[in-house]
């Protein structure tokens, strides 16, 4: 499970902000997350992780970071 889906099924589809306040940092920056303009750090990373009880699998989740950014920029560049 990815981080987006992970939120999605545990907060609900306009439950941005209680996940944000579950996860310790402001909207802004779980918005950055979620729409996969900024990964977290390692250590924010883990302790999503845990947070989530195992549920995100990080490999899947660095994917889809990266699918998703190589979409955005190809839809900017020329």
């Amino acid at each position: 499970m990815t981080f987006k889906q992970w939120v999605d099924q545990h907060f609900g589809a306009n439950g941005g902000r209680k996940a944000a306040r579950a996860m310790g940092v402001g909207y802004s920056t779980f918005r950055s997350w979620y729409q996969f303009e900024r990964f977290p750090r390692a250590a924010r990373c883990q302790s999503i992780i845990l947070l989530s009880n195992g549920l995100i699998d990080l490999h899947k989740w660095q994917q889809e970071h990266v699918t998703e950014n190589q979409k955005k920029n190809k839809k900017v560049s020329p």
